[in-house]
């Protein structure tokens, strides 16, 4: 991707470097909601989203088909990145956002026609599909769960006063995946409940358990509310 700068350089006039160049822009985020969230009007977003403002949308005014490369630079908060008011991010609800990690980038593509009532904009996060390497971490006590964004693996290894217990799953991109291993073999004992996020359902089902020893399920959600397991 060429910056202005880059174009400027080889010659270009000024305003066509502008149109087919792209400037890195450093943006705060502002509030938690779709209503009040800083505008992403550039094709390149630096974002810098801090304790209690995560939020941005994307831009009306963007071209169909042109890409917003966005890359969260925070270290430790995630980014909630909406579509314009009416639109929609790969075929989810209207108006639902979706999630980026710390220090994670995402490419935004305008599908349909810029401005119409209802945008539909596709959008790559690498890694949110699951499979391959990723995140993994050991959980040994038998508290309430909950099951976090930047999670791919989780481990019971719950050896020491084991208990029945619930994972609560984290609001999830569509194609995301959290899977749930017991690694010592007392799932039967202490089962697991794993309960989706408010207004989704695990197969029509409102909760899932976990009760076979050594059981690993992968739950990933498919959007329109609906997530699987297996």
């Amino acid at each position: 991707m060429s910056t202005v700068q880059d174009l400027t350089g080889l010659g270009l006039p000024g305003a066509v470097a502008a149109r087919l160049g792209n400037t890195p822009t450093i943006l705060n985020g502002s509030g938690t909601t779709q209503v009040g969230a800083t505008n992403l009007q550039t094709h390149l977003a630096l974002l810098n989203p801090t304790t209690g403002n995560i939020a941005f949308v994307l831009s009306n005014q963007i071209s169909t088909g042109a890409p917003v490369w966005c890359w969260n630079q925070s270290a430790t908060v995630s980014a909630n990145i909406f579509p314009p008011f009416g639109g929609k991010i790969n075929g989810g609800a209207t108006n639902a956002n979706i999630t980026v990690s710390a220090l994670t980038g995402v490419v935004f593509q305008l599908l349909n026609g810029q401005g119409v009532t209802t945008e539909s904009w596709g959008a790559l996060i690498p890694g949110s599909g699951g499979g391959g390497s990723g995140t993994a971490r050991i959980v040994t006590v038998s508290t309430t769960l909950a099951v976090l964004s930047t999670d791919q693996y989780i481990g019971l290894q719950r050896a020491v006063s084991p208990a029945a217990m619930v994972a609560n799953l984290s609001p999830a991109n569509i194609g995301q995946s959290f899977t749930i291993e017991d690694l010592v073999g007392n799932l039967f004992n202490f089962p697991v409940t794993v309960a989706p996020p408010a207004g989704t359902t695990i197969g029509g089902r409102s909760q899932y358990i976990m009760n076979e020893d050594f059981q690993s399920s992968t739950f990933r959600y498919y959007g329109s509310n609906i997530w699987s397991v297996s």
